[in-house]
């Protein structure tokens, strides 16, 4: 069973007696900031330069909807937020500088409504992903927080055959589920942004303007990503994206 882990703080110590599921939702989200503290911080030159990016003709716009939302892709802990697995097609071609929506899907009962939203920052192997000092905490830990158990550093490579980790994308036994490994490593590219809100089951609705821009919508309308956006959309969700606030805003719609 997965349980809370005791700090120095005598809620989190009290907390951890108490399996992290039955907690109400404000309390989740104070016992992962505590116990999964950011690893890197905040580059605010950097995203600042990043989002000004944005604002040039090169810069792209990748909007998809989640069908399922466990704070595993993308996962949002550990200071910054990765996807590392599902969305091939995105991992492969979004660039730095480029802006991911995520929104909520009817499955999920958050359609029409904003999970996430990042600017890359970096982009790596999984093997690269693998050995990095950043993100270790990144690998599944089933014996912690529910936010560790969801890690999603679980690919790497040994003589030329790609590993999975027991994680959130394997067997319910552990081994490994060739039908995720195949689709997650079709693309050896995973994301990174330290620039980044996510809301989860707090998603935000978007404004009226990302709804109707001359009669287009960042909302997709199929469950495939759209990335052929026209330079007023590109514009708008770059300013509507700066105006966020940035970091975790809540946990996860599945959890």
């Amino acid at each position: 069973m997965l349980s809370c882990r005791a700090t120095t703080c005598p809620l989190t110590s009290m907390m951890s007696l108490i399996p992290f599921w039955y907690l109400a939702p404000p309390l989740q989200l104070l016992l992962v900031r505590r116990t999964f503290p950011p690893i890197i911080p905040p580059e605010r030159g950097a995203s600042a330069k990043l989002i000004e990016l944005g604002a040039s003709d090169m810069a792209r716009v990748f909007s998809y909807k989640l069908v399922r939302d466990y704070g595993f892709a993308p996962n949002p802990y550990g200071g910054c937020c990765t996807l590392a697995t599902c969305k091939p097609q995105i991992r492969a071609v979004a660039q730095v500088g480029d802006l991911i929506i995520g929104s909520g899907s009817k499955q999920g009962s958050l359609a029409e409504r904003a999970i996430f939203a990042l600017v890359v920052g970096e982009k790596l192997t999984f093997d690269e992903y693998w050995v990095d000092d950043r993100f270790q905490i990144k690998k599944p830990v089933f014996n912690g927080s529910r936010a560790e158990a969801f890690g999603d550093n679980i690919y790497h490579r040994e003589n030329g055959v790609w590993i999975q980790s027991n994680s959130h994308h394997s067997h319910v036994d552990g081994t490994t589920n060739e039908l995720n490994l195949d689709r997650d490593t079709s693309q050896n590219h995973i994301i990174i942004s330290r620039s980044f809100v996510y809301w989860g089951a707090s998603a935000a609705i978007f404004p009226e303007y990302l709804r109707d821009c001359d009669g287009d919508d960042i909302y997709p309308s199929v469950r495939a990503h759209r990335s052929r956006f026209s330079p007023e959309m590109i514009r708008r969700a770059y300013a509507w994206f700066n105006e966020q606030p940035r970091g975790l805003q809540g946990r996860p719609s599945d959890w």
